[in-house]
C-alpha cells in the first residue's frame, strides 16, 4: 500500500514524481518540466507550489519565477547615465516626472488612477531592466502618496 495517500512510485511517470500525491498523477509531466526549469528548487517545493496552484502549470511557473526572480537585464550605460543625471538634478527629475505623468494620464483628467500608476511604474521598471514591483508595495506607495485620499494621484501628489 502507498504511504500517506500517495500512489506507488511505479504508477507515476517522471523522475521525482514520488513527491506528488494520490489524485495528482495527471500533473506528473508538468511536475517534471517544472523540476527541469527550476532546478534551484527541490522537488518537494515544486510539488507544494504546483499543489497551491491546483496543478496549473503557468501559475506555478509564475510563482517559482517570482521566488527565484533575481535576474536583471544588463544595465545599459546610457540608461545608467540618464538615471544619474535625473537623480542629481531636481529640475530634470521634476521635468521627467511631469512628462511621465502626462504620458500615462490616459484619460486626460489631470490625475493618475490606480491602473494608470501600474502602467507607468511597470514601464519605468521595464525601461531600467528591473522586474515589475510587487503589487502590495506599489499599492502602499499609491495610498501613502494619495494625501487627500481621493483614490487618484494629482500632479502635485505625484511629485
Amino acid at each position: 500500500a502507498a504511504p500517506s495517500g500517495r500512489r506507488p512510485r511505479a504508477a507515476m511517470v517522471g523522475a521525482g514524481a514520488e513527491h506528488l500525491r494520490f489524485g495528482e498523477e495527471d500533473w506528473s509531466q508538468v511536475f517534471a518540466r517544472l523540476c527541469e526549469r527550476f532546478s534551484n528548487f527541490g522537488p518537494e517545493r515544486i510539488a507544494q507550489v504546483l499543489r497551491e496552484n491546483n496543478g496549473h502549470a503557468g501559475q506555478a511557473a509564475s510563482v517559482l519565477r517570482d521566488l527565484s526572480g533575481t535576474e536583471m537585464r544588463p544595465v545599459d550605460p546610457d540608461d545608467a547615465e540618464h538615471v544619474r543625471t535625473l537623480l542629481c538634478s531636481p529640475a530634470m527629475f521634476q521635468h521627467a516626472c511631469k512628462e511621465h505623468f502626462r504620458k500615462f494620464d490616459i484619460n486626460g483628467d489631470g490625475s493618475l488612477e490606480w491602473s494608470e500608476i501600474v502602467q507607468l511604474v511597470n514601464s519605468l521598471y521595464d525601461n531600467f531592466g528591473l522586474p515589475p514591483p510587487r503589487e502590495g508595495g506599489l499599492k502602499a506607495f499609491f495610498e501613502a502618496t494619495d494625501t487627500n485620499g481621493d483614490g487618484v494621484l494629482s500632479e502635485r501628489e505625484f511629485k
